[in-house]
C-alpha cells in the first residue's frame, strides 16, 4: 500500500499542474528539503526506511521536475516502467523482498542498501519478464480467436 499515496500525489500534481508554480527554484527547494530530511532521518534512526517524510518531499520534487522538464532523457526509463510495468512491480515487490531477505539472512548479508538495490533490480526484471510473457500470451490468444 506504500505506492498508493505516491500514485495519488502524482495524479494530483498532474491535475493541478496549470496552477502550480513549477520552476527550478521550487523544485530545488523541495529536493534539498527532502535530502536534508533524509540525512536527519538516517542519523535519528540509523537506517533508511521505506516511507519517511523525506520520501514525500523528494517524490514531489521528482514529479514536478518530470512536468517541468519533459524532454529529460532519463525519464524515458521511468515512463516505460510506469506505463508498462507498474502493476507487475506492485504485485511482485513484496514476494521479491521476502525472498531476497530470506536469502540474505541465510548468507548472513546484513546490508540494507544492498537489499534495497537487489529488490529493485529483481522486481523490475521480473516485472519486465511478466509483461513480455503477458503480451506474448495475449497476442497468441488473439491469433487463435
Amino acid at each position: 500500500l506504500f505506492a498508493l499515496p505516491f500514485v495519488l500525489i502524482g495524479r494530483f500534481i498532474a491535475e493541478k499542474q496549470k496552477v502550480l508554480i513549477i520552476n527550478y527554484w521550487s523544485i530545488s527547494i523541495l529536493l534539498c528539503a527532502g535530502i536534508l530530511l533524509m540525512f536527519f532521518e538516517y542519523f535519528k534512526w540509523h537506517r533508511f526506511m521505506d516511507l519517511q517524510v523525506s520520501t514525500i518531499f523528494i517524490s514531489i520534487a521528482l514529479f514536478l521536475f518530470a512536468l517541468y522538464k519533459t524532454d529529460f532523457k532519463f525519464f524515458g526509463l521511468f515512463r516505460y516502467i510506469g506505463k508498462n510495468l507498474l502493476l507487475y512491480v506492485y504485485i511482485f515487490h513484496i514476494p521479491v523482498y521476502t525472498i531476497v531477505s530470506m536469502i540474505f539472512r541465510k548468507f548472513k548479508i546484513e546490508n540494507q542498501n544492498l537489499t534495497t538495490l537487489t529488490v529493485v533490480i529483481c522486481t523490475v526484471g521480473i516485472s519486465y519478464f511478466g509483461c513480455k510473457v503477458k503480451k506474448m500470451l495475449t497476442s497468441s490468444t488473439m491469433k487463435i480467436n
